[in-house]
């Protein structure tokens, strides 16, 4: 199915959405200052509120249902403070993680959507340290997703080296699933290069 064209959403669905998300009626914990529920992040819902592309991408990851998407908006905006995305610090990370060059943002493609790499033999993870990778990965996704204006990005997942054996399931599908259910329709598509290994 080819990628809906964001630009041609229009005024009347952003607002119909943005109507839906604000109704926090029968909502528990709200902020008393804010009156948003606490289980979101307030930059996350300004930015709701005040940037149309944001809402934009929501639709089009809802397939313009104005009630799927209200769904994604939810779990997206929970996770996110959940996960406490705005708040992962580059400089936190130990050093051999953030000299790992193991996620690098570089190029574009013809139609200038900008591509994340992720370098699978550069990870050089312990079965206890996922959660750490899986922070790095995100805290670069996020700087382009902040900075993605109307396009959407290209994720190169690159394996050169890789083999069954040391082959990172777990971090690979952390990645799959940000794109399909935290990322909202951000992913225009993905390759992997240099591959041994059957795609999960």
């Amino acid at each position: 199915m080819p990628l809906l064209d964001i630009t041609t959403i229009t005024d009347d669905q952003i607002t119909q959405l943005r109507e839906k998300f604000f109704k926090f009626e029968g909502e528990e914990d709200l902020d008393a200052e804010s009156n948003v529920p606490t289980k979101y992040d307030l930059r996350d819902v300004e930015q709701f509120r005040s940037d149309d592309t944001t809402v934009r991408f929501f639709l089009s990851h809802g397939k313009l249902d104005i009630e799927e998407a209200l769904k994604v908006v939810k779990g997206c905006f929970a996770w996110r403070k959940q996960f406490g995305v705005r708040e992962i610090d580059f400089d936190a990370f130990p050093d051999h993680v953030k000299s790992s060059n193991g996620v690098s943002i570089h190029g574009t493609d013809k139609e200038g959507r900008r591509i994340i790499w992720m370098y699978m033999n550069r990870l050089k993870r312990t079965k206890n340290d996922v959660e750490i990778w899986s922070r790095y990965f995100v805290y670069h996704l996020e700087k382009l997703y902040q900075q993605r204006g109307d396009k959407r990005l290209i994720f190169v997942n690159d394996m050169t080296g890789i083999g069954i054996t040391n082959f990172d399931y777990e971090l690979t599908r952390f990645a799959v699933n940000l794109f399909e259910n935290h990322y909202p329709d951000l992913l225009a598509f993905q390759v992997t290069i240099g591959s041994r290994v059957n795609q999960v």
